[in-house]
């Protein structure tokens, strides 16, 4: 029953939600709204979390090699993972399951590795200006600390920016998909191989009013704890100039 599996990866606050929401709406597409973090799970067994290798010395560091050999471990997780997806398509009588994981990005071999040669997987990935990400982080009550969520987004940018992602990863920037949707939506159905449906509402429709577009320095002076916020922002720069964000004469306020 399972066709094709369809992530959708990012550093949080990038409108991860707002695609799955929009896709679940196709109706060759099933999916929850809540995290899976199911691999977050099983790269746990690993001695590398991000990458599933399946040799013996990893398997010696965690025990398992005494209990089966590392290719047979591969196609039980393979299968269990596979089952999973595919009773739920079952159960709802879709072909294609759709799962929103935003950290699953560096879970993306393991994921390749444990399904492509099962199905279609497909991966987008959304990524946005990493001080609006900030600011959209501290509007939430469950938001991580800045110094923790700032690394990360480097971390993450400067990954994809060197190309070490796989080739079914479809890099989507948030503030294009804002500001042209028509071209988004078609963008993400002809990745995936779907055809366009009358019953998805319009794309534009998924994100909020509020939306936070650009980066406005004065506005970042009313934010509580602004002063430790400078530090993070000052680490962003580099990979914002990379990736064609306006830093130019240093947008910071003084002071």
């Amino acid at each position: 029953m399972l066709e094709k599996a369809i992530f959708i990866v990012g550093s949080g606050r990038c409108g991860t939600s707002w695609i799955q929401d929009w896709l679940l709406q196709h109706p060759q597409i099933c999916g929850e709204f809540n995290e899976s973090k199911l691999f977050d799970v099983l790269s746990g067994i690993f001695k590398h979390p991000q990458k599933m290798h399946f040799n013996k010395q990893d398997f010696k560091t965690n025990g398992i090699y005494e209990w089966i050999e590392p290719e047979e471990f591969a196609d039980a997780v393979s299968n269990f993972v596979f089952e999973i997806f595919d009773k739920y398509c079952h159960k709802q009588g879709r072909p294609y399951v759709v799962e929103k994981t935003p950290r699953h990005f560096w879970s993306s071999e393991s994921i390749n590795r444990t399904l492509a040669h099962r199905c279609e997987v497909y991966f987008i990935h959304l990524y946005r200006d990493g001080r609006n990400v900030l600011e959209s982080f501290l509007r939430q009550v469950w938001s991580p600390e800045p110094y923790v969520a700032t690394p990360h987004w480097i971390k993450e940018m400067e990954y994809m920016l060197a190309g070490e992602c796989p080739e079914n990863m479809l890099h989507l920037k948030y503030e294009d998909l804002i500001h042209d949707p028509k071209i988004g939506e078609q963008t993400i159905l002809s990745f995936c191989g779907l055809k366009y449906h009358k019953s998805i509402e319009l794309f534009q429709k998924g994100f909020s009013g509020h939306t936070i577009l650009e980066y406005d320095p004065n506005r970042w002076k009313r934010i509580i704890g602004y002063g430790f916020l400078r530090k993070c922002c000052t680490e962003m720069i580099p990979t914002l100039r990379k990736l064609g964000y306006p830093v130019e004469g240093d947008q910071l306020p003084k002071g």
